[in-house]
C-alpha cells in the first residue's frame, strides 16, 4: 500500500507537480519521508517549511485514515512508482501522485483510448459515439475506453463500450 505515496498529497502547498519531483528525486515516497528536513531542501530546493512538514512526518495520519477507507470500499491506491501505474501517465508533467482504483487494476495497463466531448449531446453525437466506439471494439478488441463519466460524450461512450462488451474506466476529477 501507498501509505507514504499518499501521505505526499495532504502536504499544504506541494500539489501534484511537487510531489512528483520529489519521488523523482528520491526515488520513492518512502525514501521522501526517510530523509533529513536538510537532504530534502538540498536535494530539491523545496521551501523550509514545506520540508518542515515532510520530515515531521505530516500527511501520514490522514493517509493511513485513506487507507482504511480504502480497504473498506474494495479499492486499491497506486503511488506513481508502482508498476502497475500507467506508463504514458507516469510522463505526465503534473500526474496524480496516487491513483485511486475501484475495479479492475489490470485494465490500466490495456491499450485505451480517451473520449471527451459536450456534456449538452445531440441525438446525432450519441450516434456516432456508439458507431465510433463499436468500430473501434471491433478493430481492436482488447481496448479500454477512458472517459470522464460525466454527462453527453463521456457516458455516451461508456454505454456504448458496455454495450459492446468492452472495459471502460471512468476518470473522476479532483
Amino acid at each position: 500500500m501507498p501509505l507514504k505515496d499518499i501521505a505526499l498529497t495532504f502536504i499544504p502547498q506541494l500539489g501534484s507537480r511537487g510531489a512528483a519531483y520529489l519521488v523523482e528525486s528520491f526515488g520513492s515516497a518512502e525514501a521522501v519521508y526517510a530523509a533529513s528536513k536538510q537532504e530534502i531542501i538540498e536535494r530539491t530546493d523545496l521551501h523550509e517549511p514545506i520540508a518542515r512538514e515532510i520530515s515531521s512526518g505530516r500527511g501520514l495520519r490522514e493517509a493511513e485514515r485513506e487507507l482504511a477507507y480504502c480497504r473498506r470500499h474494495n479499492i486499491t491506491a497506486i503511488g506513481a512508482t508502482d508498476p502497475r501505474y500507467p506508463a504514458l501517465l507516469r510522463e505526465v508533467e503534473d500526474r496524480p501522485a496516487v491513483l485511486y482504483v475501484r475495479g479492475n487494476v489490470e485494465a490500466l495497463a490495456r491499450r485505451a483510448v480517451a473520449f471527451v466531448g459536450t456534456r449538452k449531446i445531440s441525438s446525432y453525437g450519441q450516434r456516432a459515439c456508439y458507431e465510433m466506439v463499436r468500430s473501434l471494439v471491433e478493430a481492436v478488441p482488447d481496448v479500454v475506453i477512458v472517459s470522464g463519466l460525466a454527462y453527453g460524450v463521456d457516458g455516451a461512450c461508456h454505454r456504448a463500450a458496455l454495450d459492446c462488451g468492452a472495459t471502460t474506466i471512468g476518470v473522476v476529477a479532483n
